[in-house]
């Protein structure tokens, strides 16, 4: 582990923790709440990415399922989750995303990966993808909580295996 994957990982993750939103001018508060939690998913999950480099972790093997958070998504966010389904996503993740849209799985994170690919490749839109709800705004900001509470929970569990093999437990 190179002390340098560390470092751009404290680095992401303080931006993605500290961020509180931006502000626009000349865009509606429904417009920049929309673009603004948008980016927030996107900053968090930028911030788990760097943790797994640098802890040897694919960050496509994180699930995290959360039973009650995937409920009201897709019954708050529904129109949001359909215009997100038919954007350019890679093959396997519009079809595990999917899954997630249906019901068949309540893994949140496919929902983080997919609000991450549409912002990174600039096809997020506050609009298009009915961000502009606050409830919906809320939503992300929970997603990027989660995120970021998981990648505590990723760092912690290396630096636990770390300690146990040092000490030959």
């Amino acid at each position: 582990m190179a002390i340098q994957k560390f470092a751009r990982y404290a680095a992401c993750y303080r931006v993605a923790s500290s961020y509180r939103g931006v502000r626009f001018s000349g865009l509606g508060v429904r417009t920049s709440s929309g673009y603004s939690a948008g980016l927030g998913v996107f900053l968090a999950y930028s911030a788990l990415e760097s943790c797994c480099e640098a802890v040897g972790r694919k960050v496509s093997t994180i699930c995290v399922f959360d039973p009650l958070l995937a409920a009201e998504l897709r019954s708050t966010a529904h129109a949001s989750l359909a215009s997100m389904r038919d954007e350019r996503n890679d093959r396997q993740l519009r079809m595990k995303f999917t899954d997630f849209v249906e019901g068949k799985t309540d893994d949140v994170m496919l929902v983080v990966r997919v609000i991450r690919h549409l912002v990174a490749h600039a096809a997020f839109t506050a609009w298009g993808h009915h961000a502009t709800s606050l409830k919906v705004a809320k939503l992300y900001d929970k997603l990027s909580e989660i995120v970021l509470l998981h990648s505590d929970s990723v760092l912690q569990q290396r630096l636990l295996r770390l300690t146990r093999d040092s000490r030959g437990i």
